[in-house]
């Protein structure tokens, strides 16, 4: 993604994220977190978390900082991260609600503009099957791999 991203920190195995948006309604803390999913050990989960007082993470929490696409190039960014050292494995991620999903969505086709000879992107369909991604298809989840080119 263009837009500038937040500058964060990262766990020594490239699995948690934190940074800080920083907007109208203050600072915000953030934290991404990229987990294993046990009955499929080549996908990692990948969960935006604002971290609350005490600690506490919440997928729901919006900060309305009005830094959505910082936000989003920061993730973007973890990802690059994330794959320099799991090139093999694949990230899933879905929206905490449905409008967020389809912000994801939206994201995903611009993404997918700059970044298709990089990375593979599928979305979950209705039906639980998993699909090349198509531009304005609904989808619950969405996947994202690298590309590898055959010699």
């Amino acid at each position: 993604m263009s837009d500038s991203n937040y500058n964060y920190t990262k766990s020594l195995d490239i699995l948690t994220f934190d940074f800080e948006s920083i907007g109208p309604n203050g600072v915000s803390k953030k934290k991404i977190v990229y987990s294993c999913v046990e009955v499929a050990p080549e996908y990692y989960n990948l969960s935006l978390f604002e971290v609350l007082e005490g600690g506490k993470l919440d997928v729901f929490f919006e900060s309305k900082n009005n830094d959505l696409h910082k936000i989003l190039s920061t993730v973007y960014k973890t990802m690059e991260d994330f794959f320099s050292k799991y090139p093999k494995n694949r990230i899933i991620f879905t929206g905490s609600t449905s409008s967020r999903t389809r912000l994801y969505r939206i994201a995903i086709n611009k993404l997918k503009i700059i970044s298709e000879e990089k990375y593979l992107f599928e979305g979950v369909n209705n039906f639980g099957n998993l699909e090349e991604f198509i531009p304005n298809q609904e989808y619950q989840a969405f996947v994202i791999s690298i590309k590898y080119r055959k010699p």
